[in-house]
């Protein structure tokens, strides 16, 4: 029987990178005739998950299964933007201003911020809504990140460590994409020791270089935050730093950012591996 847990391991999965039926078969522990039978019914489900079968007609014929965002958007803005998002490495190499212009009016809102901050980064009144966001999720959390420094924000009784913490004890799926350097790896393995606290494995890591900060919940919104620094301006030309934070309600840019974050997802490096090549790294002393 196809359960949903069964249905959520699969999808999951493929998400990662295509997969075989043998090995989705092997993941689930199921027979290859039982594995392509749930496949087939997921196809039906969900019009992102696609079939491809190679050497079809001989005996060495492989099905293999894959999710919809490796495919290339149709829409030349979006591809576009797609590109300038897979180029960009820092964050000042994209604003996110780039995708709220083309939401539907009624679909969007902007907040910019002035006064004083929380790790640079939040307001004490831009982290409640964080906070009020992040309450609101069901299924999964994507999140945009630069070195993952964001799971140390906290003001008063409110944390985004023990936020994460009770959505994936709620059951709550987090995948979350950055830069994994040595001088951000305390950021990423207090993130995965999540799952170590609540013996799960909800929180799946990859490193990528990309330029936007901020996450997708669901399908229901993507909030993402921009800095404005007078450090990099002329004289005069803004007087004191700024944050502005972008939230997008519609449902078709949400669909981009999510194949966005997908595609970058699938070819990054795990966190785990990451690491390991870090710890590799021999310390010289002079």
């Amino acid at each position: 029987m196809l359960t949903k847990e069964i249905e959520e391991k699969i999808i999951d999965f493929i998400k990662e990178e295509p997969k075989s039926i043998y090995e989705i078969a092997r993941l689930i522990g199921k027979s290859w005739r039982t594995t392509d039978k749930y496949v087939n019914y997921l196809t039906e489900k969900y019009e992102e998950i696609k079939i491809k079968v190679f050497r079809k007609g001989s005996r060495g014929a492989l099905k293999v299964v894959f999710w919809k965002s490796i495919l290339p958007f149709s829409s030349e803005i979006k591809e576009w933007l797609y590109r300038k998002i897979e180029n960009g490495r820092e964050k000042v190499d994209f604003s996110p201003f780039e995708i709220f212009q083309f939401a539907n009016t009624n679909k969007k809102i902007a907040f910019i911020h002035k006064g004083k901050f929380i790790m640079g980064r939040e307001t004490p009144k831009s982290f409640k809504r964080v906070i009020s966001l992040l309450d609101k999720a069901e299924n999964e959390v994507l999140s945009f990140s630069g070195n993952f420094s964001w799971i140390n924000l906290s003001y008063k009784n409110l944390s985004l460590y023990e936020k994460v913490k009770e959505l994936v004890e709620r059951g709550v799926k987090i995948f979350a994409i950055g830069r994994i350097d040595v001088d951000g790896r305390k950021n990423i393995e207090k993130l995965l020791n999540i799952n170590f606290e609540t013996k799960t494995n909800l929180i799946k890591v990859k490193h990528i270089y990309q330029p936007l900060r901020g996450f997708i919940i669901d399908n229901k919104v993507a909030r993402f935050r921009e800095i404005k620094d007078p450090k990099k301006y002329m004289k005069d030309e803004l007087k004191q730093k700024i944050l502005i934070f972008y939230e997008i309600y519609d449902k078709e840019w949400i669909d981009f950012l999510r194949k966005t974050f997908w595609r970058l997802f699938r070819v990054g490096v795990d966190a785990r591996k990451r690491i390991e090549e870090i710890e590799k790294m021999k310390i010289v002393k002079e």
